[in-house]
């Protein structure tokens, strides 16, 4: 079986979208700052931006998060909830 090339990944979203999300999500739960799933740093909601499972299996943060071992491998076996990342990890790691 094979998936249309249009339905295979939901679409990247852009920077502006993934940071209004971040942005939603600490206004909705009442909190100040979040927490970078990446580097454990508490960051303003404004400095974060929100990845669905998918943009971040695709992003080049990937490497980075499966230097953390077995741990890293099975969390992305069993977690597919987003994920709160540095805005500036991800506009360092563009291409």
């Amino acid at each position: 079986m094979r998936f249309h090339p249009l339905f295979e990944w939901p679409e990247q979203r852009d920077q502006r979208s993934r940071t209004g999300e971040a942005i939603a999500l600490a206004a909705f739960s009442g909190r100040t700052s979040l927490t970078c799933d990446i580097m454990g740093d508490e960051i303003d909601p404004i400095e974060a931006a929100t990845l669905t499972p998918w943009e971040f299996r695709r992003s080049p943060l990937l490497t980075r998060f499966k230097e953390n071992g077995i741990v890293a491998d099975v969390k992305l076996v069993t977690d597919w909830s987003d994920w709160i990342v540095r805005r500036d990890l991800l506009e360092d790691s563009a291409p």
